[in-house]
């Protein structure tokens, strides 16, 4: 699952989807700036991003989502966030701290609050923040309870 963009086909390049976009953009701004204020940066972004509709929380659920993509992520294997067989394998192993697991549900709390947040998106940009965290949170169905609870066996 390269990037851990599972939604692509086998070959499909990345390079145009919202994660990697975000990278793109940061890269961009920072080479020329790298003095850049990260609020004028969050501002830059949410206007290439989302255009007219842009708000600061619009912003910030975009950073929260390319945040799961990056957490724990490794030149070979994709964020847990996004690739639950890693959590299970994980768990297996007994490398699953109730710490982690808690933190893994937080995060996944998050994205369900931004999926919510954005149930009428207002622009393309929206539009994509939304199917990539369902799709997200769609790798996670069923699973959380016996992956992520401290009870569960």
């Amino acid at each position: 699952m390269p990037l851990g963009f599972g939604w692509l086909a086998p070959g499909d390049p990345p390079y145009d989807e919202l994660p990697m976009r975000v990278n793109r953009i940061a890269y961009r701004e920072f080479s020329h700036n790298p003095d850049l204020p990260f609020e004028r940066f969050k501002k830059v972004l949410g206007r290439e991003v989302f255009g007219e509709a842009s708000t600061p929380q619009l912003v910030e659920d975009l950073l929260t989502l390319q945040a799961v993509f990056a957490t724990e992520r490794t030149w070979c294997q994709p964020s847990p966030l996004v690739f639950p067989e890693r959590v299970r394998a994980m768990k297996e192993r007994g490398d699953l701290s109730s710490r982690k697991r808690d933190e893994y549900r937080e995060v996944l709390d998050r994205l369900r609050a931004v999926e919510q947040r954005h149930r009428k998106p207002r622009s393309e940009g929206e539009k994509e923040l939304r199917r990539i965290t369902g799709w997200v949170l769609d790798r996670w169905h069923g699973l959380d309870s016996s992956l992520l609870n401290p009870f569960a066996r």
